[in-house]
This record gives C-alpha cells, sequence and structure tokens, in this order.
C-alpha cells in the first residue's frame, strides 16, 4: 500500500504522483496516484525495493519513462517548449517486505523546484523593443530523484505592461541555482536591433522551495536591481540588492591578507613535496647563512568557482567569487592566505604527483586554476603542459589558495 503525504506546513501535494518500485536497477512495478484520495495497492514478490516518486510530472511537460525504460536513474526531460511544473520528490532505500506482508510505505515529497513570482524592470526607455532577464547556472535536469546537470543558462522573455514597465507574463518554476554566486543579465534590444546586457553576480543562493520577486529600475547608470527571496511557508526571507550597468561601480580593491611577519621556529624545516599542516610545502626558500626560510603552502581544500563567462570581462565577478571561497579554502591557524601568482600556479602543476594534486584530466582537457599576474588581474590558468591563459572561465574551475610562512630551527 503506497500514499503520498506532505509534512504538515500548509502545503499540499502537487499531483499526479508517479511511484517507481525498483529492485536493483528493474523497476518491478509503476503506479500513479491521481488525487489525495486515491490509494493504490502493488502486489510485489518477497524481497528489499527501493522506492522513488515524482509527483507534479505531467505527459504534457515531461517525457516520463514508461515501467520498461525506468531505472533508479532514469533522467526526467521536460518536452520542447514546456516549462517545469511544481516538482516535488521522494526516496525509500531498502523496503523489505515478507511473505504475507502488506507494508505501508508514507512518502515525504520535497519540492526541487523554486518560483519565480515576479519580475518588473522600470524606467525602460522607450526606443527599447525587447527585454529579457536571464539567470545561471540552474540544473539542467534530473536524474532519479536528484538534481543532475553542468549548469545552464536560463533566459525569459519580459512583456511590456500598459504602464511602460516590463514584466514576467506569469509565475514560472524553475530548477534552483548550482552554486552561488548567481550570474543575473538583463538585455535590452533596442529598434535599431542593439542590444545592451548588464550584469550582475549575486552571492545568494537561489534554493528550492523559495518564491523570488525581482525588480529593477534603470537608471542613467544603467540597471538598479533588487530582489526579495519570500520563502512563504516554505523558507525564510531572505532579501538581494545589486546594482549593474555601463558605469557601475567596480569592486574596491580586495583586502588580502598579508603573510605573516612574525617567524616561525620550528624543529625542522619542510622540504618541498612535503605536508605542513595538512598543508602541501610547494616550495621552501632560504639558506642556513640567512638562518629564515620562506615556506609555500598549498591549501589541502579547493573549490569549484560555479561560474562562467569571458574572463576579461568578469574581473568583479571573479574577485567576489574569490573573496567568497578565500575562508572556506583556508586552514585554521595559519594566516596569509591569498590568490596564487602565475609562477606559484607553475610550481603547484609541477607539484601534480604529489600530495594528492591532480591539476589536469588530460592532456586535451587541462583542469582550470585561479592565479593572478603581475597586473592584479584575476586569470584562470589551464594546467595541461604548461600553464596557459584561458579566455573563458569554466563553472568547474578551481580556486585554490596558498601563503607563505617564514620559519627559523630553534635554538639550544
Amino acid at each position: 500500500m503506497v500514499r503520498a503525504t506532505l509534512p504538515t506546513n500548509g502545503e499540499n501535494v502537487c499531483f499526479p504522483v508517479r511511484v517507481y518500485v525498483f529492485k536493483g536497477n528493474k523497476c518491478e512495478a509503476m503506479q500513479v496516484i491521481a488525487n489525495e484520495n486515491e490509494i493504490i495497492s502493488m502486489p510485489l514478490l518477497a524481497g528489499t525495493y527501493n522506492i522513488q516518486a515524482i509527483a507534479g510530472a505531467s505527459e504534457e511537460n515531461y517525457v516520463l519513462p514508461s515501467i520498461e525504460e525506468a531505472t533508479p536513474s532514469m533522467p526526467l526531460t521536460l518536452r520542447n517548449g514546456q516549462h517545469h511544473s511544481d516538482l516535488q520528490v521522494a526516496a525509500i532505500q531498502n523496503v523489505k517486505l515478507e511473505v504475507g506482508e502488506q507494508n505501508m510505505v508514507t512518502l515525504t515529497l520535497q519540492r526541487v523546484v523554486m518560483q519565480l513570482k515576479n519580475v518588473t524592470i522600470q524606467g525602460i526607455p522607450q526606443s527599447t523593443n525587447s527585454v529579457s532577464l536571464s539567470l545561471s547556472p540552474l540544473y539542467e535536469g534530473m536524474t532519479g530523484t536528484t538534481l543532475s546537470g553542468n549548469g545552464t543558462e536560463v533566459t525569459l522573455s519580459l512583456e511590456k505592461n500598459e504602464d511602460g514597465t516590463w514584466i514576467l507574463p506569469s509565475p514560472i518554476y524553475l530548477l534552483p541555482a548550482m552554486s552561488s554566486p548567481v550570474i543575473m543579465k538583463v538585455s535590452l534590444q533596442g529598434t535599431e536591433n542593439d542590444m545592451q546586457s548588464y550584469t550582475y553576480s549575486s552571492s545568494e543562493q537561489m534554493e528550492a522551495g523559495l518564491p523570488i520577486n525581482i525588480v529593477g529600475t534603470y537608471t542613467d547608470l544603467g540597471v538598479t536591481l533588487s530582489g526579495i527571496l519570500t520563502g512563504d511557508c516554505w523558507k525564510d526571507e531572505k532579501t538581494i540588492s545589486f546594482n549593474f550597468g555601463p558605469n557601475a561601480q567596480q569592486p574596491s580593491e580586495p583586502v588580502i591578507p598579508t603573510p605573516p611577519t612574525d617567524v616561525l621556529e620550528v624543529d625542522k624545516i619542510p622540504t618541498a613535496g612535503t605536508t605542513y599542516q595538512s598543508c602541501l610545502v610547494l616550495a621552501v626558500d632560504g639558506t642556513e647563512v640567512d638562518g629564515v626560510w620562506d615556506v609555500l603552502l598549498l591549501s589541502p581544500t579547493q573549490k569549484e568557482l560555479g561560474i562562467a563567462g569571458t574572463i576579461s570581462s568578469m574581473q568583479v565577478e571573479l574577485d567576489t567569487k574569490v573573496q567568497e571561497l578565500l575562508p572556506l579554502c583556508s586552514v585554521d591557524g595559519i594566516e596569509g592566505w591569498r590568490v596564487m601568482t602565475l609562477e606559484e600556479a607553475n610550481i603547484m602543476r609541477k607539484n601534480k604527483g604529489n600530495f594528492g594534486i591532480v591539476v589536469y584530466d588530460s592532456k586535451t582537457a587541462p583542469q582550470g586554476y585561479v592565479y593572478k599576474n603581475t597586473d592584479n588581474e584575476l586569470k584562470v590558468g589551464r594546467m595541461g603542459l604548461s600553464v596557459s591563459n584561458a579566455n573563458d572561465c569554466k563553472i568547474t574551475d578551481l580556486f585554490r589558495p596558498v601563503t607563505i610562512i617564514k620559519m627559523k630551527l630553534k635554538t639550544n
């Protein structure tokens, strides 16, 4: 016996609910719950089963697998020209059935979409023919009951209202953002088919179960958008505010921790390729005459950037992302973490065999890491046989900081 419910949070199940029962990779049973009053029965042999449920997915909007096609990792694909509905999913593993037993399973469904409720852009010049809003990187789809994909951009066309504002015609469900920052782009097309776009990077995550309202105002400086993420009874309220446009204020020079000036006394100076407090020692510079060594450390933690675009036009977004990831990659008790230089990036590449560092998958698909050049510009270096500058930043490119610690041997 199977029925579907939600937690008592004032929300309803979005019917129909498709229930798949798997034994291993084979789908043994599949039935549809059409409404809240319907209870279905699935006769099954004794054994251990996994159950997956997808609510709100109709044949009109989605390509849904049949019982013969269904697997635990089955893709859920939108039909051409269709938009997502209020998708909710549930999964229960290892349901064991004994001979002669009836098993009542309660599926607690969780939303996997966010809702863009309202978009209003004000003050748009009369010479504008069309306005659109793009959001990225969003999940591309689902595999089983898990969000999946490498990140995609969704572009929504706005309509001109009688009062001159440009609005989203109706609320729309979208899969949530893969990561923060979320890139928002407003594009204006004029009567001469000239296109102007204004982009902002928001560090706020756009999560599943979150209704979103975006209000933008076009000014002489460009477009100013303020977004209110209201959780209704789903999640707590969040507020996003940002400015962008042709003359948008660039970020101030980032405050990067300076390497510690104190000299640390140690029993033994570490050597390149070894570890110090879980960090890889990339290089050691010093002599017995000086008595002080500069030890270049590489953080054991690296994070994906989660943003994509042309590097030359992404200095603001890259700067924001680096400042966000820096504390997540720093090691407690060690100061001065910062973006590596090109010279240090080359040292890391040459140490790829040490401490489990893998800086590229193959010669044809080198991994990219963020570094700073001598002009203090953020770059992404593709680490193949050498470090080569990339024109574009990928979502999967990585940030991994370094620091230099001064050390000397303890005196007896």
